[in-house]
């Protein structure tokens, strides 16, 4: 028994120094070859049993697209990334990415494979890819040029919302090649591809003017403002139309329409068709949505990195909002008789003053009508305890639609005391709690979705 457990371990140690006598020596020992680039990627046939031929090969290609280095040398280059928190490492993995996507002219060397393991080895002639990249290279600066002349062509003719069109798709076409150089010749001057879009962008932009022409509004909260939010863009003096405006709350916050665009005359509108928060003062800000020139199809972070670092026209509108105003009908009966004390009625005040209410004293011109009845009638008495339990109806009129927009009860809310009309009035007292737990939310919550 012993000796055919000897034979055995014999046996597979020949296997298994066999098989690794078999694996080509690239595998162990990574080639050097002089004008190459070179790939080699592995795939596991257990954790990839159909696709491992894929597997294996679009690892070696990442291999081989992670030997070609990518230099930034722009200047420029590097202080936009710097300014758009870009970093260098990102950057490079994106254009890595992007050229393992479009290699060609690559060869398979070699190719080995066991039970077990499925190994390829691609090799790229320097020459080659530094031909194709040029060709490639070449073909993005002419469509880059071809738009950065439509741009100015644009621009001359005061046509700025084609210009940031043409300027914005300048840059896609030359984006992963942002670590060259990027010189090209236009009318006969030398200039740098991207300083010269880039700065051509920031120029426009700076020589924007958006102009608030209502800055200073009023609102009230949970309804819309009925004075539209008007802007007027131009350029030196003169209008400009057709530019995408972005709004959006920067302090406080509210329902209104996010976009618009200039008409003939330079004018934006939007409107706040809510205002939700309980901030006194509340602004909104219109700002140049330049994003709106490239597409939402272009997901690149570097061109929106690149967008993010320039300085865009803007106008703020600052709107005072005052609370909503509510009358209270408090019926409150403890034992069958009026209670002169309330319980609920400043129970209510109090959220709803914390939730921008103010009150009136008469129900003429207020926004709500709040109608409360609550009655607390006799439990039982148990070893000296006495309850009592209150049963609460609760009504919300809007006085502007003189509709009742919310109602809600309570059931035998319970309180227990040392007689029943102290028992009556912590019945009262726990039903406030009650209300401001569950009924008071549920009405906010109504009247914010209205």
């Amino acid at each position: 028994m012993r000796k055919s457990c000897i034979v055995l371990t014999l046996l597979l140690s020949f296997s298994i120094l066999l098989a690794q006598k078999n694996r080509p020596v690239w595998i162990e020992n990574r080639p050097l070859l002089n004008g190459y680039y070179i790939g080699i990627g592995f795939a596991s046939k257990q954790a990839n049993p159909t696709d491992y031929h894929k597997v294996a090969m679009d690892n070696a290609l990442s291999n081989l697209a992670s030997e070609i280095q990518i230099n930034i040398n722009s200047q420029t280059v590097q202080q936009v990334m710097e300014k758009a928190g870009i970093l260098q490492d990102e950057f490079k993995s994106y254009v890595q990415s992007s050229t393992k996507a479009e290699l060609e002219g690559y060869e398979l060397v070699d190719k080995w494979e066991n039970d077990n393991e499925y190994w390829v080895y691609y090799r790229l002639s320097k020459e080659k890819y530094a031909s194709i990249k040029n060709a490639k290279l070449n073909k993005a600066k002419s469509l880059s040029i071809d738009m950065l002349n439509r741009a100015r062509k644009a621009e001359q003719n005061g046509q700025l919302d084609k210009a940031f069109l043409f300027y914005l798709q300048a840059l896609p076409p030359i984006e992963k090649y942002l670590g060259e150089t990027l010189e090209a010749t236009i009318n006969g001057q030398r200039v740098f591809l991207f300083n010269e879009i880039y700065s051509s962008l920031q120029r426009i932009l700076s020589e924007i003017k958006l102009e608030a022409i209502n800055p200073d509004l009023k609102g009230k909260l949970g309804q819309p403002i009925a004075e539209p939010l008007t802007l007027k863009a131009t350029k030196q003096g003169l209008p400009v139309q057709n530019l995408p405006i972005y709004f959006e709350f920067i302090r406080g916050a509210g329902d209104l329409i996010k976009e618009a665009f200039t008409d003939a005359q330079g004018m934006a509108q939007t409107r706040v068709l809510r205002i939700n928060s309980t901030d006194n003062l509340q602004i909104v800000s219109a700002t140049l949505a330049l994003e709106k020139s490239i597409g939402q199809e272009n997901d690149s972070p570097i061109l929106k990195g690149i967008l993010g670092t320039l300085v865009r026209p803007s106008a703020r509108f600052m709107i005072k909002v005052s609370g909503l105003t509510a009358y209270i009908e408090s019926q409150e009966v403890n034992l069958g008789q009026p209670v002169e004390i309330k319980q609920l009625e400043p129970a209510l005040k109090n959220i709803l003053s914390n939730n921008g209410f103010t009150f009136s004293d008469s129900p003429a011109n207020v926004d709500f009508i709040i109608k409360i009845k609550a009655t607390a009638r006799k439990g039982a008495e148990v070893y000296g305890l006495f309850s009592s339990f209150v049963n609460l109806t609760f009504s919300v009129i809007d006085v502007r639609s003189g509709q009742e927009i919310y109602k809600d009860a309570l059931e035998d809310v319970k309180g227990i005391d040392l007689n029943y009309e102290k028992a009556g009035f912590k019945a009262l007292s726990n039903a406030a709690k009650e209300i401001n737990q569950k009924l008071i939310p549920n009405f906010l919550q109504k009247i914010q979705k209205n």
